[in-house]
């Protein structure tokens, strides 16, 4: 059974291994990773089956095995496979196509056209000249007269009026302010003395006043303040106020007026007479005329042309496949084997 299953898998690794050399030589170069993948994929099948052949156990359960089978070694067989390639060539086809020439051709084509004739012809023109008219004309002229109009006049009589008038004096007063003060005063103690140290009833002591500290005292102080007293008083005055007066006047008033007048005046005006003159006009009349032109054609011309074109084709090569095949070992290669692996 183990040496089944190790045959199973030594035929798929030569499977695999003639696919991806198909594949190479059908697709032309492929990515070098994808070639590195299947190679380790390979290699790794190939010690998976190592691995199975070494730890197989013996079919019939026994050690040492009372049916011992003969030890199978892998051994590489090349062999050559055909491979059909399709490859792509250009060759040279020759293709007739229609080209078209431009010919110039000529040919008489009937014309019709307008012509224009000078013909004199009399006609009746407005002709401008200058009327002088009378026209009477109102005219408005200034003119002055002289009117007895009242007017209002305010004058300024003189009167005496009589007011009273505060009149304000300003004398200086000298008072007399007095206010409390705070004073430092001494406080003084009599001390008898001689001049040594204590009392030594020498009979030279005197009576000395020694300051020995100060006291706040309250001392009322006055000084004299000299103020400005105003003193207001009203006197009559009499004086002259100036007050309006007003009174209606007559006198005499320039008024000026606009009259109306008529006047003749000269007036000049444009006027229009028909007068006979000669034109020259232009009459059209249609002409038919024979007229050669030139006239373009496409005339279509067979050629024959060269043209690359792509043809595929089938190219078969022999590729040499390798397939590992498990062989029997004969005795002396076993025996030698054995001594090697103690």
């Amino acid at each position: 059974m183990a040496s089944m299953n190790f045959w199973m898998i030594t035929e798929m690794i030569g499977a695999f291994r003639h696919l991806f050399l198909i594949c190479i030589l059908e697709n032309g170069p492929m990515n070098q990773s994808f070639r590195k993948v299947g190679w380790l994929f390979t290699a790794g099948l190939s010690m998976m089956s190592l691995a199975g052949n070494e730890a197989r156990a013996c079919h019939c359960g026994k050690t040492p095995c009372a049916n011992p089978q003969p030890a199978m070694v892998s051994q590489q067989v090349t062999s050559y496979q055909t491979v059909t390639q399709t490859v792509y060539e250009q060759v040279p086809r020759t293709v007739t196509k229609t080209r078209y020439r431009t010919e110039m051709t000529q040919e008489q084509v009937p014309v019709t056209r307008t012509v224009y004739d000078s013909v004199m012809v009399t006609k009746m023109v407005k002709q401008p000249y200058t009327v002088c008219e009378q026209v009477a004309t109102t005219i408005y002229k200034p003119v002055c007269e002289t009117q007895m109009v009242n007017k209002v006049v305010t004058r300024y009589v003189p009167q005496q009026v009589t007011e009273q008038v505060p009149v304000t004096r300003y004398q200086k007063v000298t008072e007399t302010q007095g206010s409390y003060v705070t004073r430092q005063v001494p406080v003084v103690q009599n001390v008898v003395q001689c001049g040594h140290h204590g009392l030594c009833g020498c009979g030279k002591a005197k009576v000395k006043a020694v300051v020995t500290g100060y006291e706040c005292e309250q001392v009322y102080d006055e000084k004299p303040v000299c103020k400005t007293v105003a003193s207001t008083e009203y006197k009559t005055v009499c004086r002259t106020k100036m007050v309006p007066v007003q009174e209606t006047v007559s006198c005499q008033q320039l008024v000026r007026k606009m009259v109306p007048q008529q006047v003749m005046r000269n007036v000049t005006k444009v006027a229009y007479r028909e007068v006979p003159v000669q034109v020259c006009e232009k009459r059209a009349r249609q002409v038919q005329e024979t007229v050669t032109r030139c006239v373009a054609r496409q005339v279509p011309e067979q050629v024959q042309v060269t043209v690359m074109e792509c043809v595929a084709k089938q190219v078969q090569n022999q590729v040499p496949v390798t397939t590992s095949v498990m062989v029997p070992v004969s005795a002396p290669a076993a025996s030698a084997q054995a001594s090697a692996q103690q």
